[in-house]
């Protein structure tokens, strides 16, 4: 009962520094020390944010996670620009380090993983294998669709737009549209 309500004057300490809206009802993990909100950042009932296994989350200015989106480093580091946004549902995690702009929104159901499991043969079961963790950068105004996975060792370059179901390592081209399983170039955006 002591942790409960000690995680709840903290969380509070938050919002109020902040100026932003953490939810009570957000599940928040770890060591807080290791969370960082920016002004206004809102995080809505059923939100996760964990550092439990190391890492940080950094969230800046006017950004906002949905309930039952989840952000978990599992011991990597999060950055997330001013003015981004997870939808509901949407999982990210932090293994081998996630750097999000400003500016970016990832739609409902989508997932972000910078690790990927090994697979060798007779080297044990697979969840016991090493991780790769390459990382992930997504660069500035990016729109990543609804159930979107992006998979270890992406850039998703400035302007971007990733289509709802697409799977896959990405190194995009900046304002390319993309799409598929396995998700490849569909056209450039129209400037005009």
């Amino acid at each position: 009962m002591l942790s409960a309500l000690y995680r709840l004057v903290q969380r509070l300490k938050l919002s109020i520094a902040s100026k932003g809206k953490v939810s009570i009802r957000a599940h928040i993990y770890g060591d807080l020390k290791r969370i960082e909100l920016g002004s206004n950042v809102v995080i809505e009932r059923g939100a996760t944010l964990s550092t439990r296994y190391g890492g940080s989350i950094r969230i800046g200015n006017n950004s906002i996670v949905r309930s039952a989106a989840i952000v978990s480093t599992h011991g990597g580091n999060i950055s997330i620009g001013n003015n981004s946004g997870l939808n509901h549902y949407s999982v990210i995690y932090g293994h081998g380090g996630l750097s999000i702009g400003s500016y970016v929104w990832i739609a409902a159901g989508s997932v972000v993983i910078p690790a990927n499991h090994g697979f060798k043969m007779n080297q044990g079961p697979i969840y016991q294998q090493p991780l790769s963790k390459m990382g992930i950068v997504i660069e500035d105004n990016v729109w990543i669709g609804a159930n979107a996975t992006i998979l270890d060792g992406s850039i998703i370059r400035e302007g971007s737009i990733i289509g709802a179901g697409s799977v896959g390592k990405l190194d995009t081209v900046e304002n390319g549209i993309y799409a598929g399983n396995p998700s490849k170039l569909v056209k450039l955006r129209d400037e005009s």
